[in-house]
């Protein structure tokens, strides 16, 4: 049996999440995804670092997760 409650929320799944909810609702998005500058604004919002979230943007785009759009400080969520 799976204990949900155990299961640690890290900055991959905020940020994961985030980049999706963004690039789904968005209409200011356009294809262009978010900017880490916003995504890090969001996030350190909920107790992570830049740097935190910084290495998570990268382990979801080396994932395959997310994806970079007009420049590497833009992301997009892969569908």
């Amino acid at each position: 049996e799976l204990d949900i409650v155990s299961i640690p929320i890290t900055s991959d799944i905020v940020i994961h999440k985030y980049i999706r909810l963004y690039t789904q609702y968005s209409s200011v998005n356009e294809g262009s995804g978010i900017h880490v500058n916003t995504i890090i604004g969001e996030v350190t919002t909920q107790g992570y670092s830049a740097a935190e979230i910084k290495n998570s943007i990268n382990t979801l785009s080396n994932e395959g997760l997310i994806y970079s759009t007009i420049d590497e400080n833009h992301f997009q969520y892969a569908e």
